[in-house]
């Protein structure tokens, strides 16, 4: 058996050769996002992403390694597509992202529940997100219960 310092030295030599790919890796998608910018196409392209996990995920022989896989791969997308988005708004490409701002909630008809007995941390969390503008609240002993609350439809919000 191999000693632990030893094993742990060459898994920084492993991790500081994954940090240089990885580094190569933006700097590409750095490259994607200009193609964007000159082409207009966007930035997340589903079907790309679910060939490329599909296509990483075949090279690996167990079912660990290849959920362990697209995991990786969903977060390494995940981060190129969040450097192209902003690169293009750096770029002055503006880009609709499907949702819509909201100023303020309106929970005057919300019933919320809170966790713990009155005064507890929750309550004053829920006080602080939702303020004096709801209908009503309650506390519940467990989150099993403020969970059942939401199911059970008592409680529209819990916290």
């Amino acid at each position: 058996m191999r000693d632990l310092a030893e094993v742990r030295v060459d898994i920084d030599k492993v991790d500081k050769e994954i940090l240089n790919l990885f580094q190569k890796r933006m700097e590409l998608a750095c490259q994607v996002a200009e193609y964007k910018i000159a082409t207009g196409k966007k930035v997340y392209d589903k079907a790309r992403e679910d060939e490329k996990l599909d296509k990483l995920s075949s090279y690996v022989d167990d079912a660990f390694s290849e959920q362990a896989v697209r995991e990786l791969y969903t977060q390494i997308m995940s981060i190129s597509r969040k450097k192209q988005f902003a690169i293009l708004r750096d770029n002055g490409v503006s880009f609709d992202t499907g949702f819509t701002k909201v100023e303020e909630y309106d929970f005057s008809d919300a019933v919320v529940c809170f966790q713990g007995v009155q005064g507890a941390y929750s309550q004053l969390a829920m006080m602080a997100f939702f303020g004096e503008n709801i209908k009503d609240s309650f506390h519940v002993d467990l989150w099993r219960d403020a969970m059942d609350a939401i199911n059970d439809g008592r409680a529209d919000y819990a916290v």
